[in-house]
């Protein structure tokens, strides 16, 4: 009896006979299985896929700035400009001088900065460097690190030499009080008068002082006649 029961009960067992796979140090099953590492796969060739496109649609930057050197005479308005294809996010200028750098300009952009002559104005991809009277101290070599996608570097050298021309040079002169301007008016128009004088009027002039001459000799003449009459009438 008791072993006819034996034969006809079946004893429970697993329905599957596998054995769960060790954890790795992330969770992950080592070795893991064919469905999860190609799952794993295909998911960072989509990120790389992406990124990829990301980069193609944004592009490069393209820098281009003044190029070779920029001569100015002393005191007057110097430019130098970069340009990139997309948008400044950071853009750094120093300026090489003696054998040493200093940093003028170290801002985020967009903007407008203004320091000991120099004026940067950055918007969207266009930045200018002005120096509105040009001095020895502004001239070297200037270092650009510009920034938008990618970190460009560029290079424009400043000359500033001595002015040219007379009225360049007196312009950055000293300024002159107003009546010695008021002077030098007056004296300009008297030399002008006299350049402009013909030998007509030289003539005119030595015509009429032979008259004056002429008048005053006959009249001498006449009063010194008649005090010789007054005389004789007297005796």
């Amino acid at each position: 009896m008791v072993s006819s029961l034996l034969r006809t009960v079946p004893l429970h067992r697993p329905a599957s006979s596998s054995r769960p796979l060790p954890l790795g140090s992330f969770g992950f099953p080592l070795g893991g299985t064919t469905e999860t590492r190609g799952g794993k796969r295909h998911q960072e060739e989509q990120q790389e896929q992406g990124q990829k496109e990301r980069l193609e649609g944004a592009g490069w930057d393209n820098p281009s700035c003044t190029q070779g050197v920029v001569s100015v005479s002393r005191g007057r308005r110097a430019v130098m400009a970069c340009n990139i294809s997309n948008a400044f996010s950071h853009i750094t200028v120093q300026l090489r001088t003696h054998g040493k750098d200093w940093t003028i300009f170290s801002e985020k952009a967009p903007g407008r900065f203004s320091r000991a002559g120099w004026q940067l104005q950055v918007q969207g991809g266009q930045a200018q460097l002005v120096i509105a009277a040009a001095q020895d101290a502004h001239a070297g070599l200037y270092l650009w690190r510009l920034q938008g996608l990618q970190r460009n570097y560029k290079v424009t050298t400043l000359n500033v030499s001595e002015p040219q021309d007379l009225d360049e040079a007196a312009g950055l002169g000293t300024s002159r009080p107003p009546w010695d301007a008021a002077s030098q008016v007056l004296g300009s128009e008297t030399l002008q008068a006299r350049s402009q004088a013909t030998p007509q009027s030289i003539v005119g002039l030595l015509v009429a002082v032979l008259l004056l001459i002429l008048v005053v000799g006959t009249l001498g003449c006449y009063w010194h006649r008649r005090s010789e009459v007054c005389a004789d009438a007297e005796v």
